[in-house]
């Protein structure tokens, strides 16, 4: 590692600051490149724009009063409309630029109208109803220059778009507003102007008269969609400036100014990508010679420490497996070193674990066995004393044939209980087993006790840890039914869960459990080191924990109850025959 890094850090050092130089260098020269275009457009424009106002000048003149403020012969408007004519081709004689002027139009609020091409003409509407006139009318006091596609106060006009300039045509002394004067400049004027940009496929330009409205120097249409709103709200606070618009996939270089007579900003916009591509050639090499550089060096280092290393990363891998469990693991070296001594010190001391571990294992099945002979210990007596307290009960009452009966159901619950030693037994053998103990318990509590046994066939054959459901059942008689002191019903039945395990549920309908009794006992079935208060809390946690001592921690028994309503006590075991 020391290797690589001495070889590389000096490269990546020298690498990052060539690429920071050559990026900061070529940005700054795009930057003043855009800049001096934008610049230049927005120079000419604005010289185009003054040049254009000049024929504003002609509103003050006394034929352009005369004509305005007619009130003579007809012969006398005819004099004063060429008067007005005349004065058109005078100032366009004066003009540089006359072939971008499109038409002149001097429009009287008292309806006499004149123009430069048709002469004298009328509206073809209402002049409130015309959006030009309307929009220069709203501030008298001012030059008003704005995109214009309407045209609207024209008549017959064969051109589509201009750029409209007009003011309030006011007399000399009150100043009342009296007409209007439209000046209409060429769209493609500002083409012409443009024509030196580079307006190849690396740049465009554009010219944004507000948030609404954007004119397109090449083409110069209105397009909203050329340039998005979001760029527009990003300058419009902004005399000048430039930025990085866009996403990782395509973003834009942008510089922008604004013209001073409109308020208008001048934009020009590049592919952000092309336009630094040499500072990104220049990254693309610098990583290409470090990545080459740090592969070189990674093969010098493996074929120097190749014969080092690789007898300890074999050590190292043994123990790794042996970390995870695998003690067949064997180390070998075929060297006579310090690493082969490792090597055999490691295969001893696996050899050691495993012995360990296989006692362990012995010691931890013996200690299975005693626990659950002791748990069973806990259960049978319990229930032996009550069978031997029902028959002394029977006896006393002289129920001879019921002594009987109760004698060979106990002798019949015994042999299940004791199954030659088994642990485990049949559903089957467990069922029989619990129908012993309800015969019994059903002698003694005639007028309070039924019981219903639904447990198919077809779960006969799985084993289950014997004296597993007759503790419940136990339990829901002494605890729910019995408590309850009218005629109740145990039901027992059998089904599957998930395909794989076997649900047991004891059903009661007797006094139910109240909320904070029913968390005690939920928290003691799940916390081993918790107590039960009571005798039938305590032979549910008997269950429970011979249940997941047995089977693992995924089973074992759930409870729920309801005050007044019952409880249900399901036994949740693996299918196993």
């Amino acid at each position: 590692i020391i290797f690589i890094l001495l070889a590389v850090v000096p490269l990546i050092i020298v690498g990052v600051n060539s690429y920071r130089a050559s990026y900061n260098a070529i940005r700054t020269v795009s930057v003043d490149s855009f800049t001096q275009v934008a610049d230049q457009l927005n120079k000419s424009m604005t010289l185009l724009l003054r040049d254009s106002e000049k024929f504003l000048k002609i509103d003050g003149s006394d034929a352009v009063m005369n004509f305005i403020r007619y009130s003579g012969t007809p012969e006398d408007r005819y004099r004063n409309a060429m008067e007005v004519i005349k004065l058109f081709k005078m100032y366009r004689d004066l003009f540089e630029f006359d072939e971008m002027i499109k038409g002149i139009y001097i429009i009287g609020l008292n309806g006499n109208n004149i123009s430069e091409k048709r002469g004298v003409y009328e509206l073809q509407k209402p002049i409130e109803d015309i959006y030009t006139i309307r929009r220069i009318l709203s501030n008298p006091e001012r030059i008003h220059t704005f995109p214009n596609s309407l045209i609207d106060y024209g008549d017959e006009i064969n051109y589509s778009q201009v750029i409209s300039i007009g003011r309030v045509i006011r007399k000399p002394v009150t100043h009342e507003g009296i007409g209007v004067i439209i000046v209409d400049l060429d769209i493609d004027a500002v083409n012409n102007l443009c024509g030196d940009l580079d307006a190849s496929s690396s740049g465009r330009y554009f010219i944004l008269e507000n948030v609404d409205s954007v004119i397109d120097p090449f083409g110069f249409s209105l397009d909203h969609d050329s340039i998005s709103t979001d760029l527009i709200s990003l300058i419009a606070g902004a005399d000048s400036g430039d930025l990085i618009y866009g996403d990782g996939v395509f973003r834009e270089f942008i510089v922008f100014n604004t013209l001073e007579r409109t308020g208008w900003k001048v934009i020009a916009s590049s592919d952000y990508f092309m336009l630094m591509s040499n500072a990104y050639a220049i990254r693309n090499m610098t990583i290409l010679t470090i990545s080459f550089c740090i592969l070189f060096s990674v093969a010098i280092y493996f074929f120097l420490t190749y014969s080092l290393t690789k007898p300890l990363l074999d050590l190292q891998k043994k123990m790794k497996e042996a970390e995870h469990g695998n003690l067949e693991v064997v180390a070998e070296s075929g060297n006579r070193d310090e690493i082969a001594d490792l090597c055999h010190s490691f295969n001893i001391m696996i050899e050691k674990i495993k012995k360990l571990l296989q006692l362990t294992l012995q010691e931890q099945e013996e200690l299975k066995k005693y626990v659950l002979k002791a748990l069973q210990a806990q259960i049978n007596p319990h229930f032996l004393y009550n069978s031997l307290d029902a028959i002394v009960w029977m006896s006393e009452a002289g129920n001879r044939k019921e002594v009987v009966r109760i004698t060979k159901t106990l002798s019949n619950f015994f042999r299940i209980s004791l199954s030659r030693g088994n642990d485990w037994i049949s559903l089957a053998d467990e069922v029989e087993h619990v129908r012993s103990y309800l015969t019994i318990q059903k002698m003694r509590y005639r007028d309070i006790l039924d019981y219903d046994i639904d447990v198919p066939e077809r779960f006969h054959e799985f084993t289950v840890l014997k004296i597993t459901i007759q503790p419940l059942v136990e339990n829901a008689l002494y605890h729910g039914i019995k408590n309850r002191r009218r005629r109740g019903m145990i039901r027992i039945n059998c089904g599957e869960l998930g395909g794989d395990r076997l649900v047991i549920r004891v059903e009661d309908d007797g006094t139910g459990m109240a909320g904070a009794r029913l968390a005690e006992v939920q928290a003691a079935l799940g916390d081993s080191d918790l107590m039960i208060r009571s005798a039938g809390g305590f032979g549910l946690k008997n269950i429970n924990q011979r249940i997941k001592l047995f089977y693992g921690a995924d089973y074992g028994l759930r409870i729920r109850s309801k005050e007044g309503e019952g409880t249900t006590a399901e036994i949740i075991l693996p299918k196993r025959r």
